[in-house]
């Protein structure tokens, strides 16, 4: 989370009695309107393979995705690196297209 999007982030967020999106919201104004995600199955690169135990013919899959506040200003990111081999993905969405759900099963 970018600091000049959220200066005092640490003194109002306490992650046991809300989620981050609502102090988010609240303290800041950053409602997440949309979210952009992708995934790619790729070769490792660098220490993923010792790091995740890979042989050498094994991938990994890279999902990287960030989310976008309604002035389009992005303002939270992540980056997650799986075994692909182990890898599953359950999406489901509704009648008009949004994402209801997913669940990586990744272990």
């Amino acid at each position: 989370m970018p600091t000049v999007l959220a200066p005092s982030l640490d003194a109002v967020f306490d992650p046991s009695r809300d989620p981050l999106s609502a102090a988010l919201e609240h303290h800041f104004g950053l409602a997440e309107t949309h979210e952009e995600q992708w995934l790619v199955a790729r070769p490792p690169q660098g220490q993923e393979r010792g790091v995740l135990g890979l042989a050498r013919s094994e991938w990994v899959i890279d999902i990287e995705g960030v989310a976008y506040a309604a002035s389009r200003q992005p303002f939270d990111a992540f980056s997650l690196i799986l075994r692909a081999h182990t890898f599953e993905l359950h999406l489901r969405s509704s009648a008009d297209g949004r994402l209801i759900s997913y669940s990586p099963a990744a272990t």
